[in-house]
């Protein structure tokens, strides 16, 4: 009966695992999550949950449970190093029933710790081993046994299952992202803005919304690159990203649309009211020194802007962005550090107060 009773414990805890590794991100509180369901089921105290790093080939803990987090987040074990190292190394389980009189552990010390006995489990996802599971300190006060053993081996192969899913879920979640993202500033890449824009495009046609498009070129990037290196020209590019970001709605979706260009999508947005945002964008690019303190007196940048709207200025999303392109022009050759809307007789040139 007890046997039962343990193989349902170990049922409910792995569908919690993977319940968790399915919806939650990888993070410290995931891992800790993890810990916290084995000790529950193993009733200890204290633990951790060490997994292998494979770019430095060090075991980090990820999460710890009855000791002072501050004392191992910059611990990092080699394989072979200490009994958790040990373990990984060989993945050889180890039970210890008492530290003080096991001839193995002479010198160790668990000032820590309210007993002597302690398991070490290697985890192992198919032939390879991925990290360590520490317990120790029964909430009864009594020593490890075999049977425990038993449990907690059964109890890593879970770990070890949730772990894989949670990883192919977060690896997918980041190709995913990867494929909307622009990898430098954050903001969305040019394929997703031009897919929302032919969706935004339809959805004005069905229920007449006005759909505004900016097309923003910082003034001058290349002589700022060459004066101050490209990783000044990298930092100015985030920094110009997140400035943009700071003046949109929520309904706005910004992206980089190549190089030192940006474009920005505003769905349900009248020219006029675009004005006013690509104005506020621009008198905040003007400014901000770029990159830093260090070189203030020389590093300016300016903006300038281009405005074409949906179903005034265009009947499709190519021909607003031509549009909203051909104003960027205008105010490209008009002075520079301004926007012009785009109009079907002329440009509209809306000049700052400079």
């Amino acid at each position: 009966r007890q046997e039962v009773r343990d193989h349902l414990t170990i049922l409910t805890a792995l569908d919690e695992m993977l319940a968790t590794a399915m919806t939650q991100p990888v993070s410290r509180a995931f891992y800790q999550g993890i810990l916290l369901k084995i000790l529950e089921v193993m009733q200890a105290e204290q633990g951790s949950l060490v997994l292998l790093d494979e770019s430095t080939a060090c075991l980090v803990v990820k999460a710890i449970q009855g000791i002072n987090e501050k004392i191992v987040e910059r611990l990092r074990i080699r394989p072979g190093e200490g009994i958790a190292g040990r373990v990984f190394q060989e993945g050889v389980p180890l039970l210890v029933r008492d530290m003080a009189n096991d001839a193995r552990f002479q010198g160790y010390r668990r000032s820590r710790y309210k007993t002597g006995s302690f398991l070490c489990m290697p985890i192992h996802a198919g032939p390879q081993r991925v990290g360590v599971l520490n317990i120790s300190d029964r909430v009864d006060g009594r020593p490890f046994e075999k049977r425990d053993l038993v449990r907690m081996g059964a109890l890593s192969s879970h770990v070890a299952m949730a772990l894989d899913k949670a990883g192919i879920r977060q690896r997918m979640e980041d190709a995913a992202r990867n494929s909307t993202t622009d990898s430098l500033t954050g903001l969305h890449n040019r394929k997703f803005l031009l897919d929302r824009l032919s969706e935004e495009i339809e959805r004005g046609r069905r229920y007449g919304h006005t759909v505004s498009f900016i097309m923003l070129d910082l003034d001058d990037f290349k002589r700022y690159n060459d004066s101050y290196g490209t990783r000044a020209g990298d930092e100015a590019l985030k920094m110009t990203a997140n400035l943009i970001r700071a003046s949109l709605r929520n309904i706005d979706i910004a992206a980089r649309y190549g190089g030192e260009e940006f474009s920005i999508l505003l769905p349900m947005t009248a020219a006029s009211a675009a004005e006013v945002i690509a104005e506020r964008i621009r008198s905040s690019i003007a400014g901000q020194y770029f990159p830093d303190q260090s070189v203030q007196l020389t590093a300016k940048l300016t903006l300038s802007l281009g405005i074409g709207s949906f179903p005034g200025d265009a009947s499709g999303a190519q021909e607003l962005i031509g549009n909203a392109d051909r104003a960027l022009f205008m105010a490209k050759t008009g002075g520079k550090n301004r926007l012009v809307v785009f109009d079907k007789t002329k440009g509209r040139s809306v000049t700052p107060g400079i």
